[in-house]
């Protein structure tokens, strides 16, 4: 289903908010300190995704107090039901994302999206990634 940027709530609202799947959102109060950015890595999201679902427009600013409907990512939901565990990864001396992907076996464009990095972005030693590894089963 392809729906014009800018028209998703309208959609909702005329469609009676059966195409939003409450599973899918948390509301979230805004504390300070709080950047689209930041919450769309918490939460498994794009900063575009949480703007269409709050009707944000093109505008970046999110003030303390308010709330906001945030879309919920896959890995999200695996946290939940115990599929996944959300570990920070230090990357060491000569690590690469194919090599990391490849350890963890985790596709790269999951890594980049988990920690916002674009295509052309690098890695290095000593920087934190948060990564979301299957859960070890005893």
């Amino acid at each position: 289903l392809m729906i014009p940027v800018g028209r998703r709530m309208a959609y909702l609202q005329d469609h009676d908010l059966t195409a939003l799947d409450k599973r899918q959102t948390i509301r979230y109060r805004v504390r300070s300190g709080d950047t689209l950015s930041r919450l769309a890595r918490q939460y498994g999201t794009s900063v575009r995704a949480i703007r269409d679902f709050n009707g944000l427009k093109n505008s970046n600013l999110i003030r303390k107090g308010h709330y906001l409907l945030i879309p919920v990512g896959p890995q999200r939901f695996a946290l939940m039901d115990g599929t996944t565990t959300k570990i920070r990864y230090q990357v060491k001396l000569g690590d690469s994302l194919w090599k990391i992907s490849r350890d963890f076996n985790i596709p790269i464009h999951k890594i980049r999206v988990w920690n916002g990095l674009r295509h052309r972005s690098f890695i290095r030693a000593g920087q934190q990634l948060v990564l979301y590894v299957p859960t070890q089963k005893s």
